[in-house]
């Protein structure tokens, strides 16, 4: 018997960010049967802003990314629209 894992993937809850997280997860299982994956929808502050932090892609990911680095998630399916282009400052 084998050793299957479950993934916890976490994304904003928009139509289409939970599209993308819906296809990864499909293509992920079927190259590793057995893996399954669970799918938390996150309402960002960019999300509840109402189109007022539009501009500022922080606000799309920066709670997606707290789920990563506080082990609640595994994965982080983000839209490439919702990344920033420049990096970070350290």
């Amino acid at each position: 018997m084998g050793h299957y894992l479950q993934y916890t993937v976490v994304t904003r809850t928009s139509q289409l960010a939970r599209k993308q997280a819906d296809l990864f997860c499909h293509q992920y299982t079927h190259i590793h049967s057995g893996d399954t994956c669970r799918i938390e929808g996150v309402l960002t502050k960019g999300d509840k802003a109402s189109g007022l932090l539009t501009h500022m892609k922080k606000a799309f990911v920066s709670e997606l990314e707290a789920y990563l680095l506080d082990h609640r998630a595994d994965i982080a399916v983000h839209s490439l629209k919702d990344l920033s282009v420049f990096p970070s400052a350290a």
